[in-house]
């Protein structure tokens, strides 16, 4: 059984790609998916805890082939991930001190 949207047809159910809410259950593939590309995505955008992230993401989603498995992960803050010296209420008074500009 499949949660969320579908991507193709019913009659595509098989081959199709389903996207659903992330459960705590996805963690274990979702580590299989960064596998050992995870140093080369701390550096690009920086340090990231998949646990955390399933937990607390205002919307974190999980794409599954038809047979089920885990093919995709996306996890979206209501914040934008500064640094870690920054609370993320915080934010919009950093983006305008760094920048200067009230409606930043």
């Amino acid at each position: 059984e499949h949660r969320g949207a579908m991507a193709t047809s019913q009659s595509d159910a098989r081959t199709g790609v389903f996207v659903r809410r992330s459960e705590f259950d996805d963690h274990p593939a979702i580590l299989s998916l960064i596998g050992d590309e995870s140093n080369l995505l701390s550096l690009r955008y920086g340090r990231f805890d998949v646990t955390h992230m399933i937990e607390n993401a205002t919307l974190g989603i999980t794409a599954v082939d038809g047979e089920g498995r885990v093919i995709g992960y996306a996890a979206f803050f209501d914040f934008p991930a500064l640094t870690p010296s920054i609370d993320a209420a915080s934010w919009p008074e950093w983006l305008e001190e760094t920048h200067g500009h009230p409606e930043f």
